[in-house]
């Protein structure tokens, strides 16, 4: 699916109210943040999953965290390593949360580069 598919008017249709909406929302952050956090252990590991490596250390499964965004709570799968050494960074935590002046500032994503995600720039906007 390309990016402009999800900007037109036949794809917003399917959304009945803002729940919904906010339901889609709230599952598109969640699997883009586990893909993030896929890709920063490919990363600490050196190799991808399913690889052959001579690293002695090699994945371990994944814990289940909840985390809380705008759009509502949802649990993530976070990847773990045997030797406990894999800490995510701060780039694969939910990008949206709301401050406390009611502003909710969205950070703008730049590609996954490299299965490195970039944080580019912040846009705030005010709650309605």
């Amino acid at each position: 699916m390309k990016k402009e598919d999800l900007f037109n008017d036949d794809f917003f249709k399917q959304f009945k109210n803002g729940d919904e909406l906010s339901r889609f929302l709230n599952e598109l952050q969640k699997r883009a943040v586990e893909k993030m956090l896929e890709g920063e252990l490919d990363a600490h590991m050196g190799y991808r999953k399913n690889e052959q490596s001579e690293n002695p250390n090699s994945r371990n499964g994944h814990t289940t965290k909840k985390i809380k965004n705008t759009f509502g709570e949802s649990y993530i799968k976070v990847p773990r390593d045997r030797d406990g050494s894999f800490e995510p960074s701060s780039s694969a935590r939910p990008f949206v949360f709301r401050r406390a002046d009611g502003t909710l500032p969205i950070s703008t994503l730049q590609g996954l580069e490299n299965q490195a995600c970039v944080k580019t720039k912040q846009h705030f906007i005010k709650k309605p």
